[in-house]
């Protein structure tokens, strides 16, 4: 059987074929068969997202900074905090972005959007939409958050009803398809404990009003789920309204699109959390990537079936001499065996190639 001659060995092509195909580096200088079963996963955050109607929020402000700080709360929209006017401001370890009515009126409605400071250089842009809508848009290492922060009118304001899901419609088709969107804040309405495909979950609660119709429907047309209703938890844990009269409601939501919903880990109502609202604190928790995974590598190996043919092997044993001649003998076996390999492999890859590996059955 004819082989190819080294000078230093001399070896047939059927072992030079089993010697490289052996050899655990497979082209790669980290070695290894498969790069993909080495490769890291992305790291992961939990983000936590609050959402409070604060009734009022001038007289409240160190208050609700501090509330929020001491949960380690992210993001967190508030409602009906009669701010008037609109833009940005800071507060405490906040970054506040505010809608509200103009100065000239009486202080009703309002909006505001929190974001922790830790965040700023997050923050890709923001929106101030509507005295009741205000957006957000975080870049978040490996994808895009987008916040929309809302005060729906109270129920049976119908014209006013309208009018706020005629902007909220066009806001929500602005946003790109990729991001993630999570929309929060007072809606006002109650959506009930029907369960609606990809729309509300198992664990709502009993009543309807107009405005949950509405939402219902908002929802279904633009693929958004309510995700207070996919949680289970106690009653009082979903109820997110009362008043002294013993009657009580899920009316603040969290709401996200399919993309933000599968990330979330939970959604609920908090009690014992005071700061003279008749609304209670509620927060849901999303778990997010912050890096984004490497681009996935293609091992490859050298291409040992070019050796079957007569040229190819030709030119691998006139390619192995060249580099023979500029690699000096040693008389260390150890050394002379890491010159050799370095040899064969390299005057491999440059006169058969390489060719991507078979990783899995097919």
């Amino acid at each position: 059987m004819s082989g190819i001659h080294l000078g230093r060995i001399q070896l047939t092509h059927i072992q030079l074929k089993r010697g490289l195909e052996s050899d655990g580096s497979n082209g790669n200088p980290g070695g290894g068969a498969s790069l993909v079963k080495n490769q890291t996963h992305a790291n992961e955050r939990k983000y936590k997202i609050g959402n409070w109607n604060v009734r009022g929020y001038a007289a409240k402000e160190a208050e609700i900074n501090e509330i929020l700080n001491d949960r380690n709360v992210d993001f967190a929209v508030l409602s009906e905090t009669k701010k008037k006017g609109s833009g940005t401001m800071e507060s405490g370890k906040y970054i506040a972005i505010y809608s509200g009515v103009v100065k000239t009126a009486r202080a009703t409605g309002g909006v505001m959007l929190y974001i922790h400071n830790k965040h700023q250089e997050n923050i890709d842009s923001y929106n101030i939409h509507h005295e009741r809508i205000i957006s957000v848009r975080m870049w978040l290492k490996k994808d895009f958050l987008t916040i929309i922060g809302v005060y729906a009118p109270e129920e049976g304001r119908e014209e006013l009803s309208e009018e706020f899901y005629e902007h909220l419609q066009r806001v929500v088709q602005a946003v790109n398809q990729e991001d993630k969107l999570v929309i929060a804040g007072d809606l006002n309405a109650q959506v009930g404990k029907e369960r609606i495909k990809a729309v509300t979950g198992m664990y709502g609660v009993d009543g309807v009003n107009n405005n949950g119709k509405q939402l219902l429907d908002f929802c279904t047309f633009n693929g958004l789920r309510i995700l207070n209703t996919f949680f289970q938890h106690k009653k009082e844990h979903k109820m997110t309204w009362s008043n002294t009269r013993g009657q009580n409601s899920m009316i603040d939501h969290i709401i996200a699109n399919e993309n933000a919903a599968k990330k979330f880990l939970d959604v609920r109502a908090y009690r014992g959390v005071e700061i003279g609202t008749d609304h209670y604190y509620v927060q849901g928790v999303i778990r997010l990537e912050t890096t984004r995974r490497p681009a996935r590598k293609i091992a490859k190996r050298i291409n040992t079936r070019a050796l079957d043919d007569p040229t190819n092997r030709w030119l691998y044993q006139r390619q192995m001499n060249v580099i023979s001649e500029e690699v000096p003998k040693s008389e260390d076996i150890e050394t002379e065996w890491v010159n050799l390999k370095h040899i064969v492999t390299t005057a491999a890859k440059e006169s058969l190639g390489m060719v991507p590996c078979k990783i899995g059955p097919k």
